[in-house]
């Protein structure tokens, strides 16, 4: 997380710099926006002044987590012309200049204020003030769950109904692809949790009274449901890929949204892409990478030749490259505990193999 402090008073100053020592020991990147007459350039602190809303505006966009040390009101109309919506807005904490405590203002959940105020309760002795009304019922904060485990959450807009139902004690179904996926968390007595493969278990209709439901599954078909439903993907598909030379962004793309069809995995569930050493530089690759969001995993030939015996091999590929296999030991490769959901498949110059983590 890319954290900016703003201070506007020498005790706020002070404390500002003390966040961001603290922060930084923990690996944090943090920039301090200082008042002008208590900024030290010297140090690297942007001096600030009446510039103060457009820097605020500009810091807005560009971090991930704020923490301004200044009255809340000031801090709430400085904010107020930039709000998007909470898939897109920073974390915001405002901290008093003694440093009691750290509000979590703005995105507690998506955006990870509440983490953030009680990171600065930690390092700082503040008291951390969390208004969320999951936090506040202590119950299960789903979209908060997602953001923590690198999830994403497919249909947000449904996130309040789901919410709402866990915090009034009504009933809630939640159909996963792994009954471990809530764990280490304790489970609300108002949620029911079903493994997706049993949910034919679940009546058809609302006669048990469900008044919302949640997913949780890396596969693309997830059952219909009769009340406002949350879908959640994991992060847990990886797509191995072989191509030609000058295959293009287009036939990649076309041939990784082939696989995951044939596999029936869901495009929002994938982590990466996965392919040899003497790919990662491909452009179409790269490029393919680049416009679906995801990191490209190249690995050296000697690593994929330690495991293509396990795999499908191909003599014309070997006699190119130096290994029979791509796409598969590639993905298996980038997998955590992998297994395999879609063996080494075809498309039009491309080959694809899709594989699912289980750690």
């Amino acid at each position: 997380m890319k954290i900016c402090v703003f201070a506007i008073t020498r005790q706020g100053s002070s404390l500002a710099r003390e966040v961001k020592d603290r922060m930084r020991a923990e690996g944090r990147r943090v920039e301090l926006f200082i008042w002008k007459e208590h900024a030290r350039e010297s140090e690297g602190e942007h001096p600030i002044g009446g510039d103060l809303a457009d820097k605020v505006g500009e810091c807005f966009r560009r971090f991930d987590g704020m923490v301004m040390i200044m009255a809340s009101g000031i801090a709430v109309r400085l904010i107020a012309p930039h709000l998007a919506d909470k898939r897109r807005d920073p974390a915001v904490v405002v901290m008093d200049e003694k440093g009691s405590f750290a509000i979590s203002l703005l995105s507690g959940h998506l955006g990870g204020a509440n983490r953030l105020a009680r990171e600065l309760g930690d390092l700082l002795g503040a008291v951390p003030v969390i208004t969320t009304s999951t936090d506040v019922n202590q119950t299960l904060a789903l979209d908060e769950l997602a953001r923590e485990r690198g999830w994403r959450v497919e249909n947000p807009e449904v996130l309040k109904k789901v919410s709402a139902a866990l915090v009034n004690g009504e009933r809630v179904l939640m159909l996963a692809d792994s009954p471990r996926c809530l764990e280490p968390l304790p489970r609300p007595d108002n949620l029911d949790l079903v493994e997706l493969d049993g949910a034919d278990r679940v009546p058809p209709g609302n006669n048990q009274g469900y008044r919302a439901a949640a997913v949780i599954s890396t596969r693309d078909a997830v059952p219909e449901l009769p009340v406002p439903t949350l879908v959640i993907r994991p992060a847990a598909v990886v797509v191995g890929i072989g191509c030609r030379k000058g295959a293009s962004r287009e036939s990649i793309i076309e041939a990784v949204a082939g696989g995951l069809k044939k596999a029936d995995r869901s495009p929002g569930a994938m982590r990466c892409l996965a392919t040899i050493d003497l790919k990662q530089d491909e452009p179409g690759l790269l490029a393919a990478a680049e416009s679906l969001g995801l990191p490209l995993l190249a690995f050296e030939r000697r690593r994929i030749a330690e495991i293509e015996d396990r795999f499908p091999s191909s003599e014309w590929v070997k006699s190119r490259v130096g290994v029979g296999a791509v796409c598969e030991p590639a993905a298996y490769l980038a997998g955590k505990n992998p297994f395999r959901v879609l063996g080494k498949t075809r498309f039009d110059g491309v080959t694809v193999s899709v594989y699912e983590d289980t750690e």
